[in-house]
């Protein structure tokens, strides 16, 4: 017979062994084991457990409670410079997040809460409210930058007789991090966007949107 009788049912040329040498095999065994199962364990935890990624929060608020149309031409052609616009609907197709990546030379642009857009917002009514804009998980990383890409801007402006579209130059909305955004594992970082809307009257029934735009940071917490 090529096996002992006993209930360890170990090879007979391990019976040649030492005790202390069958006792570190069995060891061995054990410790090979335990390891299996801490992996699959880990395969298989609740998200809530050892988080790998942190949330972002992304939130819009306006910075001016009035809007005034500042324009290039005569006052007597621009409701003598001092329009108000009573609604600007921005619509988002696109929100990106810039990394920094590795040692601050793999940073890439990606996109985030794509089930969420696109998102129409009404600007002038952020003045006196905040608007959850978006929210993604992300493994931990530096952002940079926030990007907004927009198809179309619709205001309404006292003096005139109808809805006017607003031209944005490029067509995206670009909000440099100072300072940067931390995303920690299992921690929460939010960036508050500050849109500060100003429309330029070019003539002919022309307007341009020229946002100043600022963001900061709470968190990682």
């Amino acid at each position: 017979m090529g096996y002992v009788s006993d209930s360890t049912y170990l090879p007979r040329r391990l019976q040649a062994f030492n005790p202390a040498t069958k006792k570190l095999f069995e060891y061995g065994l054990i410790g090979l084991a335990i390891g299996a199962a801490l992996v699959a364990g880990l395969q298989f935890r609740p998200p809530t457990v050892f988080p790998s990624q942190g949330t972002l929060d992304i939130r819009l608020t306006a910075g001016v409670p009035v809007l005034q149309l500042f324009t290039q031409l005569p006052p007597s052609d621009a409701c003598h410079g001092h329009c108000n616009a009573t609604s600007i609907n921005v619509t988002i197709t696109l929100i990106e997040v810039h990394t920094s990546g590795i040692d601050n030379m793999t940073g890439t642009w990606a996109p985030v809460c794509t089930t969420n857009i696109p998102l129409t917002i009404d600007i002038v009514k952020l003045a006196t409210v905040t608007q959850f804009l978006c929210g993604a998980n992300l493994q931990p990383d530096t952002i940079t930058n926030i990007r907004l890409t927009v198809s179309s801007v619709i205001a309404k402006i006292s003096g005139e007789p109808a809805p006017v579209s607003l031209s944005l130059p490029s067509g995206k909305l670009e909000i440099p991090m100072s300072p940067l955004a931390q995303i920690e594992a299992g921690k929460t970082t939010t960036i508050m966007v500050e849109f500060s809307p100003h429309i330029v009257h070019e003539g002919n029934g022309q307007y341009k949107l020229t946002p100043i735009l600022d963001a900061t940071t709470t968190g990682p917490d």
